[in-house]
């Protein structure tokens, strides 16, 4: 039984988080920045393109992995743009028994008000391109909300780098203390982001 539904069980509110289409999160109908957006908008990911095409060919890879995950992939189904980098995460999931006990789970911090959605737990997150020096920002703070959120994660967190080609991806752990230094990074990010929204200069 998960976290939330002990909570609904010994009857205690689970909040609402609405993630809209145009990629805001709405917790009980009140607006909270999400993770990505908070490290972008602080310049803690520094210049990155806004490429459609790479937006959404990440955020297709996700969903196949996803359907993978949950037995309900066809892979024959999918276009030649993502087939390889679904491979390669389908050749990480068998190659270390990878099982997840959850998937594109939506989640909020209720102290610093913020959401994110980590990939899969055990906490993994898919790339679909090569290391960042903002990942492991973004890993801390999908971390802090598998913990405030209580829910358990086995292992190091992941981000697993997948090949175009199909191959096993390569995949970069981290360390409890590389998180809880990150995650101040993350928090000072969140104090910037809504400073700059409160005075309307995002």
């Amino acid at each position: 039984m998960t976290t939330y539904a002990k909570r609904l069980r010994r009857g205690r509110k689970v909040p609402e988080i609405i993630l809209t289409p145009d990629h805001r999160y709405l917790v009980d109908g009140k607006e909270m920045p999400g993770t990505t957006t908070v490290i972008k908008k602080a310049g803690i990911m520094g210049y990155l393109p806004e490429d459609e095409y790479y937006l959404v060919r990440g955020q297709y890879v996700h969903e196949a992995l996803e359907l993978h995950l949950n037995g309900d992939l066809d892979i024959d189904s999918l276009s030649e743009g993502i087939k390889g980098f679904v491979e390669s995460g389908i050749a990480f999931i068998e190659t270390t028994g990878y099982k997840a006990t959850h998937t594109e789970l939506m989640l909020h911090d209720p102290i610093y008000s913020y959401c994110g959605k980590p990939d899969c737990v055990p906490l993994l997150d898919w790339k679909s391109g090569g290391p960042s020096h903002w990942h492991v920002v973004q890993m801390a703070a999908y971390d802090n909300l598998l913990r405030v959120n209580k829910i358990p994660s086995k292992g190091m967190p992941l981000n697993v780098h997948l090949r175009k080609d199909g191959k096993l991806p390569k995949v970069e752990p981290y360390e409890i203390s590389e998180l809880r230094d990150a995650l101040k990074v993350f928090y000072a990010g969140l104090l910037l982001y809504n400073w700059r929204k409160e005075r309307n200069l995002l």
